[in-house]
């Protein structure tokens, strides 16, 4: 679900999504720019920061939209890169990609881990995505982003203070899609939450040491 949604966000900020619903439904169909201003994801480039079951889904869905996939994590995967995932470093990810995504745990190691240097690396015309933990990026660093209009795009589902009060100073960035952390909410996941604490409890009333469940 996170990881759809992921594509998701990228697809309504390189389509415009927000803005095209608007002028459908106000037939104010001037400045089309005839597609200049929107992208496919086709050969793009999409840096995967976190490469966990996430991460993982993210990458192999960029690579079915065609799109150059690279990711940094600190445990390397054969696998992925055997489907041509390349494995990169953080500098050289956030320098050189179109897309970023980020998809890591928050503790002590990774909070602020797009801090202000990182953030001068990423080149002008750049997405970026986090449905991760908002403290991932540093305020300074976010706000250098947002303040040199260095994103093409900003797609986000989770902030410092939630729920947002609206006037989060980047909810008015010029072409962002925002969410209310509901990355991992839809049907399907409440679904196999239920089944999973199910057998958990079946578990533990039949005496059986297994309590956790591979999802």
């Amino acid at each position: 679900s996170v990881a759809e949604h992921t594509l998701f966000l990228m697809l309504a900020l390189s389509r415009k999504a927000y803005e095209m619903n608007n002028r459908a439904l106000s037939g104010n169909w001037q400045g089309n720019c005839n597609g200049y201003e929107m992208n496919m994801l086709e050969s793009r480039k999409l840096f995967v920061l976190g490469l966990g079951n996430i991460g993982k889904k993210v990458a192999s869905l960029g690579l079915a939209f065609g799109m150059n996939v690279t990711y940094y994590d600190l445990i390397r995967d054969e696998e992925m890169e055997k489907l041509g995932v390349a494995f990169t470093n953080i500098e050289s990810g956030l320098k050189n990609s179109n897309y970023i995504t980020l998809h890591l745990h928050s503790n002590e190691n990774t909070q602020g881990i797009l801090n202000l240097d990182r953030a001068k690396l990423i080149r002008h015309g750049t997405y970026l995505i986090n449905v991760s933990r908002a403290n991932l990026i540093e305020h300074v660093a976010l706000k250098y982003l947002i303040d040199k209009k260095v994103l093409k795009g900003v797609g986000f589902d989770v902030y410092d203070k939630e729920p947002t009060s609206g006037s989060e100073y980047y909810l008015t960035y010029q072409n962002s899609f925002f969410t209310p952390h509901t990355a991992g909410s839809t049907y399907e996941t409440i679904e196999k939450c239920i089944k999973i604490c199910s057998k958990n409890i079946y578990y533990a009333c039949s005496d059986q040491n297994y309590f956790r469940i591979k999802v």
